[in-house]
């Protein structure tokens, strides 16, 4: 029971961290190149977003790190 329970806090704490990110993100203006707003509930494209966060943007395929900076190419 107490692990059950365990797991849920730990999902919550991270879908609560999520959403703080995506919101700070937005505030922001969104991507940096066509300010168009970052998704809720992303799919990282790559390892380093699956990693480290981040988002692609769905409308001009600018790539952005967690804070919503543009990151250079790989």
């Amino acid at each position: 029971m107490a692990i059950t329970i365990s797991v849920f806090v730990a999902v919550m704490i991270v879908f609560a961290i999520a959403a703080k990110m995506q919101a700070e993100v937005n505030a922001r203006g969104g991507c940096p190149k066509c300010q168009t707003p970052v998704p809720r509930y992303r799919k990282p494209s790559s390892f380093r977003q699956a990693f480290f966060g981040g988002w692609m943007c769905e409308n001009c395929g600018t790539e952005m790190d967690r804070k919503g900076s543009k990151l250079a190419p790989e």
